[in-house]
């Protein structure tokens, strides 16, 4: 199912937090915030602008300002699809992304589950918490 802008894209990943457009801001202890944000930053050219291929996590202290920052390339997490295409991806292109233009869903290659990809993220904030 597409959702019908950034932030609710975005909330089908089951973050905890607080939603803004394109991110997620989660209150840690110690002073500490998570922010989780859609990313089009991936490593590789996208097809098109506003194409969106990861998620970028940054962990901000309140006081101190930037502590670490990574990226979740969907790639690199998500690999079982839902859907049955076996024309893509193409050459060279990603597998996994999301275009803001498409209804912001899952563009052609639909993962199975996000599971993987979300797991990791609370992996990655559990470690600043």
């Amino acid at each position: 199912m597409d959702a019908t802008t950034a932030t609710a894209f975005l909330k089908t990943f089951g973050f905890k937090g607080e939603y803004n457009g394109k991110t997620c801001t989660r209150k840690l202890s110690g002073g500490r915030i998570a922010r989780i944000s859609l990313s089009e930053r991936n490593g590789r050219t996208c097809p098109t602008q506003d194409c969106y291929t990861s998620l970028e996590v940054e962990i901000v202290g309140t006081k101190t300002g930037p502590i670490d920052k990574t990226l979740f390339v969907f790639d690199e997490h998500l690999t079982e699809r839902k859907d049955t295409r076996t024309d893509y991806p193409l050459r060279g292109n990603r597998a996994f992304m999301v275009l803001a233009y498409c209804g912001w869903g899952w563009y052609i290659a639909v993962p199975k589950s996000v599971k993987p990809l979300v797991d990791a993220v609370e992996k990655y904030i559990g470690m600043f918490k």
